[in-house]
């Protein structure tokens, strides 16, 4: 079985159990997983909610809320792609609609991702938790006072409420900015940005769970729209 499939600009991949366009990604659980790739089997087909159900949670009785639920949330994961669609058929089911099918997008003043761009993008992840591991782990006691180690490259800043932390050499976009500080989340942000692609990282604290974003500035409107 094929463990990634590609529907226009959004790619599942079953391996790591997420869907993702490059610039955003989205993790789905196991059952969601299931009924995605029923989906992606019969992309721009009518599927009725007997087979999904059965597609979805094999060997197992569920209702249509359930199937509903597990729908809606599809939806709100693969909102990341300009182009593919779950629509309701009423009556009958929902089928997954691939507007650009089979075509290939440019868009002549957007730059391209290229695997060396992504690659040093994907590195500041890696700086993020080594941050973090230094500043929350890495501390030791001395005269009773209690010493932690924070990277000389990074800062923590206070927008709002809300603690960030980010680059010393990384302007916030006053966009984020001005979401981060209307945000009612109980969440921690890390903002970074290597070669004209920013990364986001937004941790919440009462859920225990985090949330990664890469984006540029002509789509950073859309991931605002996105988080809300």
């Amino acid at each position: 079985m094929s463990k990634q499939y590609t529907c226009d600009d959004l790619i599942f991949d079953i391996e790591k159990m997420s869907v993702s366009t490059g610039r955003l990604e989205r993790s789905l659980n196991y059952n969601e997983c299931l009924l995605f790739k029923a989906f992606l089997d019969n992309a721009n087909q009518v599927i009725d909610k007997e087979t999904l159900k059965q597609a979805g949670w094999p060997d197992t009785i569920v209702t249509d809320s359930s199937l509903q639920k597990s729908v809606q949330k599809l939806r709100l994961a693969i909102a990341i792609s300009d182009c593919v669609e779950l629509r309701t058929i009423a009556g009958v089911g929902y089928m997954l609609y691939c507007s650009c099918a089979g075509a290939k997008v440019s868009t002549p003043n957007r730059r391209a991702f290229n695997s060396l761009t992504l690659a040093k993008a994907s590195l500041t992840f890696v700086s993020l938790v080594l941050v973090l591991l230094s500043f929350f782990n890495f501390s030791r006691v001395t005269n009773t006072h209690l010493v932690s180690y924070l990277h000389e490259d990074y800062e923590f800043i206070k927008i709002n409420h809300h603690k960030v932390l980010k680059q010393k050499a990384t302007t916030i976009p006053p966009e984020l900015e001005s979401m981060i500080h209307r945000s009612e989340c109980d969440c921690f942000y890390f903002v970074a940005e290597t070669e004209g692609i920013y990364t986001l990282s937004v941790y919440e604290n009462a859920h225990q769970r985090s949330e990664n974003y890469l984006f540029e500035m002509d789509t950073l409107p859309k991931l605002i729209k996105e988080l809300g």
